[in-house]
């Protein structure tokens, strides 16, 4: 009897840990995207058209470059100040009060920029109406606050929140979307979602956490930009090589070749998303670990790192064997040009997770901000390059290699910094899961 009590108390105390709780709550989270994307995906695929689910991807494409911008690193710059000042009610009430002044810049200058761009590209006024709605939608996704509930670590009724606007929005599009003219009925039903999610997120941090906001001093928000800037340039790096292979089939093939492209990446960003859960909850505490003792914080991430690269590796090769059960499930029928896709990008869950862990949780961690800015951003720079000579002759497939190679470059980036910075151990041998929790 007293083995299996010692054995409940233990994790019961696991429980109790603050990482453990928000990895919880975000997982609960989690499991809603891979459940509804499960349901929306094939729903919206049979029901646009391959035309039309590329169309839709590439407005939401061109608003992820707004939101980043909009973003501009405070996800995670915003997130660590936040995690060192948050007993001190007035800095953080000042600094929620800069970080959302400087946002309010960037969005307008954002939407200006977005105009411009449509302006400028043929093919992007023809569909400069579904363009703008996936800005819309995206700059109300920049404006929700999980980088206030991630610093003050309490992640759990941000996740209850996501959970529950995640499931409405599925309603509507189950209720609503049935054939390709409501292509943009789907961008709205997106977009007025993410606004009320929003507005919801932030009264309930007002109450939560007795907000005191004011207007900030051009000091304090020049502070908080000068802050996320490194951190905003690797975010935009990361952006041109996930993001850009849409646009530039966008510019140079058919909605069609978008259309199979967005569907085979949608499959294997199911598997990349499994590591979002660990990297939010793990941040915070990682640069606290870092400021007390760096050694057993390397000794933590090294867990980590052994654990998680097993696991998403087996999600890797998962991927590659179940894509041909994937695509029928989804499209209705077989799609070999789908399947080579997804044969190509099955790497990715495996190479983001490491890339997180070498990137954001040691480099930028230890304050290498320049050095984090110029991993993604030499990425983008080379996933352009590859864009420009593959996407005009190989169409998806060329995307798809350069999105590839481009991963491969940050990963083999971050692995020579975070050896070069800190000796980390890559060799030695991962230790039982329970240390890590």
């Amino acid at each position: 009897m007293q083995r299996p009590r010692m054995l409940l108390s233990g994790i019961q105390q696991k429980i109790a840990s603050p990482l453990i709780r928000n990895a919880m709550a975000l997982y609960s989270v989690q499991g809603l995207q891979y459940v509804i994307p499960l349901i929306t995906l094939p729903w919206l695929v049979r029901a646009l058209g391959t035309d039309g689910y590329g169309l839709l991807n590439l407005a939401g494409a061109f608003g992820g470059y707004l939101q980043v911008f909009c973003d501009y690193g405070f996800q995670l710059s915003a997130t660590r100040t936040l995690s060192q000042q948050r007993q001190d009610p007035a800095k953080v009430s000042a600094l929620i009060s800069a970080v959302m002044a400087a946002k309010v810049v960037l969005a307008t200058l954002g939407l200006c920029a977005a105009g411009l761009t449509i302006w400028a590209i043929p093919s992007f006024r023809e569909h400069a109406g579904l363009l703008l709605l996936g800005g819309f939608g995206a700059l109300a996704g920049s404006f929700f606050p999980s980088w206030l509930f991630q610093g003050m670590e309490k992640m759990g009724s941000m996740a209850a929140l996501s959970a529950i606007s995640r499931v409405v929005q599925l309603a509507f599009l189950l209720l609503l979307v049935h054939r390709p003219e409501h292509l943009a009925l789907t961008l709205w039903i997106n977009a007025l979602v993410g606004v009320a999610a929003t507005l919801c997120a932030w009264i309930l941090a007002w109450k939560r956490f007795s907000l005191r906001l004011g207007i900030p001093s051009f000091q304090q928000t020049s502070a908080v930009l000068r802050e996320g800037f490194e951190i905003f340039l690797s975010q935009a790096g990361g952006l041109l090589f996930a993001n850009t292979n849409v646009l530039m089939l966008g510019i140079f093939a058919t909605p069609s070749a978008v259309g199979i492209y967005a569907i085979a990446e949608k499959i294997v960003r199911v598997g990349i998303q499994l590591g979002g859960p660990i990297g939010t909850a793990l941040y915070p505490r990682a640069a606290l670990l870092l400021r007390q003792s760096q050694s057993e914080a390397l000794t933590f991430l090294r867990r980590v790192l052994w654990i998680g690269s097993i696991l998403f590796g087996a999600v890797s090769f998962g991927l590659v064997l179940s894509s041909s059960l994937s695509v029928r499930l989804i499209c209705g029928h077989a799609s070999p040009p789908i399947q080579h896709l997804i044969f190509i990008l099955a790497p990715l869950p495996l190479t983001v997770f490491i890339d997180n862990i070498l990137g954001t949780q040691i480099v930028l961690n230890l304050g290498h901000r320049r050095l984090f800015m110029i991993g993604p951003l030499s990425a983008g720079i080379l996933a352009i390059l590859c864009q420009v000579i593959l996407v005009p002759r190989f169409q998806a497939v060329g995307a798809a290699l350069s999105l590839l190679l481009s991963e491969l470059w940050i990963l083999l980036f971050f692995a020579t910094a975070a050896w070069k910075l800190t000796r980390f151990p890559f060799h030695d041998k991962p230790q039982a899961l329970a240390k890590v929790l």
